[in-house]
Order: structure tokens, then C-alpha cells, then sequence
């Protein structure tokens, strides 16, 4: 964040272009900053489908950005947990829009 100097860091992947000029990206945080894969993104060149503050020229309904997979160490067991989905609607937006 250049405003407030604080550090940020993103690891992007690009998995699918699309026809369209899409991409289909994989990032991956090391800092958690607010607004941070979509200021990155953005920044890049490679704004996210739907995002209003971001991408005001996107004509997507929804913001395409979903947490496909979470993983944490629980605080208290210290069990390393991880949680993987794909939302239906996210799956039909791309379809439609990739």
C-alpha cells in the first residue's frame, strides 16, 4: 500500500486464458491486507470480472473473486486444516464469461 507504506505480498499464477481476454488466476497470499489480491490485480493489468471499485468497465453481476482453498493452523489444536470448493455460481460465470 503506497499510501499508508504498508508492505503487501502476492504470488499470482495465470491458469487459463480464455478467448475472451480472460484469465483464470491463482494467487496466494503471504501479507492480508484489505483489498489486497484485487489492488494487485488491478495494478498488473489483470483487474477482477465484477469488481465495482476496481474495474468499473466489467459488466459481470457478481464479483469474481472466490476463495477456492483455505488453509490455516488452528489456533488452539494446531492442526493444519485445509478447505477446498468451488462455488456453482462462480463455475457458471466463468463459463459464461471465459
Amino acid at each position: 500500500d503506497a499510501k499508508n507504506g504498508q508492505y503487501a505480498e502476492t504470488h499470482i499464477s495465470r491458469l487459463k486464458q480464455f478467448p475472451n481476454q480472460t484469465t483464470l488466476v491463482r494467487c496466494k497470499l503471504k501479507t492480508g491486507r484489505t483489498h489486497q489480491i484485487r489492488v494487485h490485480l488491478s495494478h498488473h493489468k489483470y483487474p477482477i470480472l465484477g469488481d465495482p471499485l476496481y474495474n468499473s468497465r466489467s459488466k459481470v453481476s457478481r464479483l469474481m473473486l472466490h476463495a477456492f482453498r483455505l488453509s490455516f493452523t488452528h489456533p488452539l489444536t494446531l492442526e493444519k486444516l485445509s478447505f477446498t470448493a468451488l462455488s456453482d455460481t462462480f463455475e457458471t460465470e466463468l463459463k459464461q464469461n471465459g
